[in-house]
């Protein structure tokens, strides 16, 4: 039982790191275990597959980049693509790879110290487009951390296709203008060393809880990624039209537009079964009252010992994305801030140096570069 909650939590931290920053559980394990991290899509973007153990005797789940695999991803049973080691776990594949519809693709590995890894065959399958998507204005029923606020909820429409076993992943992105780049607590900010620059300790400040942010010299967007697991079946809609999915709920962050980025995937019976199972799992757990996890299987194997937990799981995915900009001009309340609920505090201008700006560094959680979809502001 302890394994296999083990198994679900590590699911559930493989699945958020692929949409907001990665984060640990206290945990503690005293099994390594592997963790593989490979989705491939039909989307003009790089194809990686990353492999890491988890660390044991830690305190908490932690991992470590396994170096020096072999890594092939192989085309209906004949054809084989090598990747290529990049850094930090990461392998990937030949530019301008990109899976094909109605293709089988498995997984192989083989670590450095030989043991090899076989995954279950994934076939790419289409994907309709999105027909539409809209918002409604909601008051005081969209949650934020422990309450409830002010936002938006937004919806999608689009046609199944008249063949069965169709299975849909959604998964959202937002963009929201970011005006201050860097924050110090109890200190101050300096621009060097480049590029980043960093917070220095201030004797005026310790203790005081203070801080203090720092503008960005030019245009920064924070991102927000879904925390959620987002599976729907066409059993109940094949062939007719999927009306009023519910996406995304958003809270009123700022007053000004945001961009959202939908992403509709088709995925597997088989991936669309594990990937239910884990969102059900990760909201019933640590309860009494529930019933006790299954053991969540992925499709990553240990060619020679099948009963090796191996944590993560493959899976090819066409999608079809849509950009949608929330207007908030009819949002009423306050807002939450870009901050966690903190409003920005700049340090006071001290001329002719002081405050410096801080630059927009890019990263999975922000970006200098003006999304796709962006709706600029009438002058």
């Amino acid at each position: 039982m302890k394994q296999n909650i083990l198994l679900i939590l590590l699911s559930i931290v493989i699945w958020t790191a692929a949409c907001v920053e990665p984060f640990d559980i206290k945990l503690t394990s005293k099994k390594i275990i592997l963790v593989v991290d490979g989705t491939l899509s039909d989307q003009d973007e790089p194809q990686v597959i990353t492999l890491k153990k988890t660390q044991p005797n830690t305190g908490y789940i932690s991992y470590l980049a396994e170096r020096e695999a072999k890594v092939v991803v192989i085309e209906n049973g004949t054809v084989r693509y090598n990747c290529v080691e990049e850094g930090l776990g990461r392998y990937v594949l030949p530019a301008g790879f990109k899976p094909k519809v109605n293709s089988d693709y498995t997984l192989s590995i083989v670590l450095k110290d030989g043991t090899e890894y076989l995954s279950g065959s994934e076939k790419m399958k289409p994907v309709p487009e999105i027909d539409s998507l809209y918002s409604e204005v909601v008051i005081g029923d969209i949650p934020y951390r422990s309450s409830k606020i002010n936002g938006n909820r937004v919806y999608l429409n689009t046609q199944d296709f008249k063949e069965t076993g169709d299975n849909y992943l959604w998964n959202w992105k937002l963009y929201e203008r970011q005006t201050y780049c860097a924050s110090c607590l109890e200190g101050l900010y300096y621009n060097t060393p480049l590029p980043a620059g960093r917070c220095v300790g201030s004797s005026g400040l310790l203790g005081t809880g203070i801080i203090y942010d720092y503008f960005c010299p030019g245009d920064c967007w924070e991102i927000y990624y879904q925390d959620y697991i987002n599976v729907m079946s066409d059993t109940y809609s094949n062939g007719n039209k999927i009306t009023g999915r519910l996406i995304a709920e958003i809270p009123l962050y700022q007053t000004s537009g945001a961009l959202l980025e939908v992403k509709q995937q088709s995925v597997t019976p088989t991936s669309f079964r594990y990937l239910k199972l884990l969102a059900e799992q990760s909201q019933n757990t640590g309860s009494l009252a529930d019933t006790p996890p299954a053991a969540l299987v992925g499709n990553i194997k240990n060619i020679k010992d099948p009963y090796e937990s191996v944590g993560g799981y493959f899976m090819v995915s066409s999608s079809r994305t849509a950009y949608f900009w929330i207007n908030r001009n009819n949002v009423p309340g306050n807002t939450t801030g870009l901050f966690g609920g903190r409003s920005a505090n700049p340090e006071p201008p001290t001329p002719p140096f002081r405050p410096p700006a801080a630059p927009c560094i890019k990263s999975k959680t922000r970006t200098p570069d003006k999304p796709k979809g962006w709706v600029d502001p009438q002058v």
